[in-house]
């Protein structure tokens, strides 16, 4: 045994609209926000169920057998993992970090967590940096207006200082992976997402770097991009397709056709999931819902409780 993939809580600074409780408990004060106000059941019924309720912090231990068992035994796990929650707003996290630094195996151990990007302070960045080398997925759904909408309680400036100061200041990083769940709310925002993600991993010259495009849960909520206008799809289209063809996400030519648009074949290889992307957005095309009052009514229920407008 070499390799820990651990999940301690749902301890999370964030509570993003594709997400639920069990990975944020930040949400439950939507949850108790809309039973409150008479509209849980109906926030459930348009989102397919998304956000069951649980109450408080799902495993909030100070310490329990994997945490005990790996404080112990830093020098045999060579491979920590870690997801959440947000793993890195997770004290007990840090403290696992700070002993594999302590016992002087952090140097042999390599680093990947699934977080949002959004805690990487100068204390957190000079412990990272004793490790042999890290590999996270940063996990952000969006640019700008966007991104705040989604990433409730954050703030785009923010993540970019925090990101930024993750890029510049760690020596380590072998590879850099990023995740957009795909849904209604950010498909016409995925190609500037991509242009941004080009533009700042080769800014900081980040060694390698790939963008996977994953399905909003549960598939059948309203906020899927089967809900939204067939003619916004193919905008949303049109606009991938410009960021391919301006070369800026392209790696190397290959033989493989890695996606077929609108009858054109993309032979190169790119920086990004293209098949799986594209082929989200034509799957909602060719399987079109167009249910736009239940996109509507996920939307405006949640933007109730939160002082939020989709409109902005």
């Amino acid at each position: 045994l070499f390799e820990f993939d651990i999940t301690l809580s749902n301890l999370c600074n964030l509570a993003c609209r594709m997400c639920n409780i069990g990975s944020s408990h930040q949400l439950g004060k939507d949850v108790e926000a809309m039973r409150a106000n008479g509209t849980y059941e109906q926030f459930q019924e348009v989102s397919a169920h998304a956000m069951p309720y649980v109450k408080g912090v799902i495993y909030d231990k100070e310490s329990n057998e994997v945490i005990d068992w790996l404080m112990n035994n830093t020098h045999q796990i060579t491979m920590l993992k870690a997801s959440g929650g947000e793993p890195f707003y997770d004290r007990r996290v840090v403290k696992v970090l700070e002993k594999y630094v302590e016992d002087g195996t952090a140097e042999n151990t390599t680093l990947k967590f699934h977080t949002n990007a959004t805690q990487f302070t100068p204390e957190l960045v000079n412990l990272l940096n004793n490790f042999k080398e890290q590999g996270h997925t940063f996990s952000i759904d969006g640019t700008q207006k966007t991104y705040n909408y989604i990433r409730h309680n954050s703030n785009w400036g923010d993540l970019n200082d925090s990101l930024d100061y993750y890029l510049s200041r760690c020596k380590n990083i072998k590879h850099q992976y990023f995740n957009m769940v795909l849904s209604g709310i950010n498909v016409l925002n995925a190609a500037d997402y991509i242009e941004w993600i080009c533009i700042k991993c080769k800014l900081f010259e980040v060694p390698d770097w790939y963008i996977h495009f994953s399905e909003i849960y549960p598939s059948g909520r309203g906020t899927s991009i089967k809900n939204i206008p067939i003619e916004l799809l193919e905008e949303s289209l049109d606009r991938i397709i410009e960021v391919v063809d301006s070369g800026i996400a392209t790696v190397a030519d290959s033989n493989t056709v890695h996606a077929t648009i609108r009858g054109k074949e993309y032979k190169a290889w790119y920086r990004f999931n293209i098949h799986n992307l594209v082929g989200q957005i034509q799957n909602a095309i060719n399987n079109h819902n167009g249910d736009y009052n239940k996109f509507k009514k996920e939307l405006v229920i949640l933007d109730t409780v939160r002082n939020q407008s989709y409109k902005d």
